[in-house]
């Protein structure tokens, strides 16, 4: 993976031809350079680290290109294998965000961004 011609790895648990067919596939954007972010397409879980603050980080270099919030990025690779494994394994945002408290100390967070109910 790079932040360049491979910037993207989507895991799927459903039978689908694309992960962009599938709302709850688990994305890993970016490379060794600029870090990763890890994120669920749709309703919105993604990673969150407080300490990393707000600042515009691009992962995506090429065409269209992904940008998102320094606290959304994981620098060691280590660390987005094993988050990565263990989506693969059971399918679970909830046991992802299990292991991403117990590597960190607490030090991060896992957010889920729900829609505002229509009025």
């Amino acid at each position: 993976m790079d932040d360049n011609e491979y910037p993207i790895v989507q895991l799927s648990w459903k039978e689908n031809v694309s992960c962009f067919d599938d709302e709850e596939s688990f994305n890993i954007i970016g490379g060794a350079v600029s870090g990763f972010a890890l994120f669920e397409c749709v309703p919105g879980w993604h990673f969150e680290d407080p300490i990393g603050g707000d600042d515009d980080v691009r992962l995506w270099r090429s065409d269209q290109g992904h940008f998102c919030k320094r606290k959304n990025v994981i620098a060691d690779v280590e660390k987005v294998l094993t988050l990565a494994r263990i989506y693969f394994e059971t399918g679970s945002y909830q046991a992802v965000q299990t292991e991403c408290l117990k590597h960190t100390g607490g030090q991060c967070r896992v957010r889920v961004n729900r829609p505002s109910p229509k009025s």
